[in-house]
């Protein structure tokens, strides 16, 4: 990522569930954080915009309005949230400031509406079966599918599916060893044992990694400067010579012993390319906070993660 010092930002609100005007808030004081993982669960924006007037904040009328996040650096930004407003909430801070938080998140319809209903026959495979997932989600606005190639067995008999998508989607990732998520424009599915097929992001410290990656339960933790490229299902490659281990557990129990994974080198891919798992932008356009964390895992690691830290995103349950 070169010149990336002068940061960039946009954030727009539609004034309406129409989405045919919008609001600016680009030149406001703006916090934020977007997070998307691997856990079948929408991504979810928290936005907290600074001293708005009331004349404006009338504007931002309801549920199911479009928020869009622009970041990055001039030299290299681009979208980092595209979604609907699900929850404002007013606040103040101090005496002097006060704010509107917003909360959103991207593919909510699909999320909650999509359903496969089909009847499938004898001898469908596992490519045709997600297929039709697939087409239950485009139904409601999950256009695109960013997907490894499948092979898989039969169903030995016909099948008559009706059930939500999200759940169809659940079961296929189970049998086929596979995590899935949601993106702004659609879904993303990451294969336990392999990688999708893309070009792998260097990060670095020319490149702007901060801190050294560091080794965790959930994952090869890194932190870098905002990155738009960055999105879950995406490969990375690392020094591995770069990454912290962390500290050898003495105690006994199946928790120290997988701890103890990370104070050892059977979570570090050998050719250090990575798969990310999780991705939360964090950012505040008058501040200092302006950066990517992601976990991922080693593609040819002996042993994987098997499970994403909770504090690493946030996320809008099913109800």
């Amino acid at each position: 990522m070169a010149e990336n010092w002068i940061r960039y930002f946009r954030l727009t609100v539609a004034r309406d569930r129409t989405n045919t005007q919008a609001l600016d808030f680009s030149s406001y004081h703006v916090t934020f954080e977007i997070s998307q993982a691997t856990v079948a669960q929408p991504c979810t924006a928290r936005i907290r915009i600074y001293n708005v007037s009331d004349a404006t904040l009338a504007q931002i009328k309801g549920l199911g309005q479009r928020v869009i996040v622009e970041g990055g650096y001039q030299s290299h930004h681009g979208k980092i949230f595209e979604g609907n407003l699900v929850w404002k909430m007013t606040g103040r801070e101090s005496q002097t400031e006060t704010f509107v938080e917003l909360t959103a998140t991207s593919q909510w319809k699909a999320h909650k509406y999509a359903v496969v209903n089909v009847s499938l026959p004898a001898g469908t495979g596992t490519k045709e079966q997600l297929d039709e997932v697939v087409k239950a989600f485009k139904e409601k606005g999950a256009t695109s599918a960013k997907l490894p190639e499948m092979t898989g067995s039969q169903l030995p008999r016909g099948q008559a599916i009706f059930a939500m998508a999200r759940d169809v989607m659940d079961e296929v990732s189970e049998t086929t060893g596979m995590q899935w998520g949601y993106t702004d424009t659609g879904i993303v599915a990451v294969p336990n044992d392999g990688r999708l097929k893309d070009r792998a992001i260097v990060i670095n410290s020319q490149t702007g990694m901060e801190l050294r990656p560091t080794v965790t339960i959930g994952g090869i933790q890194v932190k870098c400067r905002l990155n738009p490229d960055l999105e879950i299902g995406r490969t990375v490659q690392l020094d591995n010579a770069t990454i912290q281990r962390g500290e050898y557990q003495t105690g006994f129990g199946n928790t120290q012993s997988f701890g103890n994974y990370t104070a050892t080198n059977q979570m570090i891919s050998s050719n250090g390319i990575y798969k990310v798992l999780s991705r939360v932008h964090t950012g505040d356009n008058y501040g200092s906070d302006w950066t990517t964390t992601i976990k991922c895992e080693g593609v040819n690691a002996s042993v994987t993660p098997g499970m994403l830290s909770t504090e690493s995103y946030t996320y809008i349950s099913n109800g």
